[in-house]
């Protein structure tokens, strides 16, 4: 399986941590694991990168993308069109994996290009988005609660100037394909883990 990760990064030094979670010692060792990290040029800079930044041979790749466009969705934006297969995450660069994600998706594999949901949970344990139906739209979806299949939105760029652009997405991707969507049931991320960069 190969996943995608896509942080947009003006907080260089919380991506130790995002590193760390990314690939912790659950991660599959086979599987192929990318790290996209998409500069915000305005406040980091390639020399920024100082650590977090190790090359763990060629199922551990790690890209940086200058960001060519505006705003965080932007930015995204230019991360996914990078990717060309399997599936993408976003991890803003606040957040964190959560150890369930990799086995979650080791027992998801039986399908092919869906959108997996999970729930958000803050550092402490609190849950802050539950990952269910009903939630599926804007202000009650996070970009880090979700996982989907990069062929499904090839052609559904995050809106830019869109405060609300993953819950937006979200949307349109539940209505092109309702019946894609797979709700686990389990926890895939913490959110704003890394504010007081621990």
């Amino acid at each position: 399986m190969r996943i995608n990760f896509v942080t947009v990064c003006s907080r260089p030094q919380n991506l130790r941590w995002i590193e760390t979670s990314i690939y912790q010692a659950g991660s599959p060792a086979d599987w192929d694991i990318r790290w996209y990290i998409v500069l915000d040029g305005s406040k980091v800079k390639e020399d920024d990168l100082d650590f977090g930044l190790r090359n763990r041979g060629p199922k551990r790749p790690i890209f940086t993308v200058p960001s060519v466009d505006r705003g965080a969705a932007g930015a995204r934006n230019r991360a996914f069109r990078e990717i060309d297969d399997g599936y993408i995450a976003v991890l803003d660069d606040d957040n964190i994996v959560h150890p369930h994600f990799y086995p979650l998706m080791n027992s998801l594999q039986q399908f092919k290009e869906h959108v997996f949901v999970g729930h958000q949970v803050m550092y402490n344990g609190v849950i802050r988005l539950l990952g269910n139906p009903e939630n599926m739209k804007r202000c009650s979806v996070d970009s880090a609660s979700i996982v989907w299949h990069r062929n499904l939105a090839v052609d559904l760029p995050w809106q830019v100037g869109n405060y609300e652009c993953d819950g937006t997405f979200v949307e349109q991707l539940k209505a092109r394909y309702p019946d894609r969507f797979v709700y686990t049931n389990a926890v895939i991320s913490y959110y704003n883990a890394l504010q007081n960069s621990r």
